[in-house]
């Protein structure tokens, strides 16, 4: 047991000292960049759906946002959700800077962790 819990102490320093020193992240943060990184390495596009909604709320906290979306479904049917009010969960709560309830969005969505999260946000003009 002690060499396993030895291990995972080892493979954390390694992976902390990996990233750049400003950095300051949650785990879960963490986590999520390294999806990120494996994502642009060839995960399928056909796992991402593409849609657009408005922003109902918004929680930095948690990095949560309430949106009002279209259906969204994945070319692979992994995904698939009528439209609704939703809470997404982000990937990275800096997506959240300069949103506002009643901004119109195009979004990205992708299961990661075994959730449906939000990987990317564009505000429409």
């Amino acid at each position: 047991m002690f060499k396993v819990l030895g291990y995972a102490s080892l493979v954390g320093l390694f992976m902390t000292a990996a990233l750049p020193a400003s950095a300051s992240m949650t785990g879960v943060e963490w986590l999520t960049r390294m999806e990120q990184m494996q994502a642009t390495k060839g995960l399928p596009p056909s796992r991402h759906v593409r849609s657009q909604g408005t922003v109902e709320a918004l929680d930095a906290g948690p990095g949560t946002v309430n949106i009002f979306h279209l259906e969204l479904r994945s070319p692979d049917g992994s995904i698939w959700m009528p439209a609704m009010n939703m809470v997404f969960h982000v990937t990275s709560r800096k997506m959240l800077n300069g949103l506002k309830p009643g901004d119109h969005i195009h979004f990205i969505v992708g299961r990661h962790r075994g959730a449906v999260m939000i990987t990317h946000i564009d505000k429409i003009p």
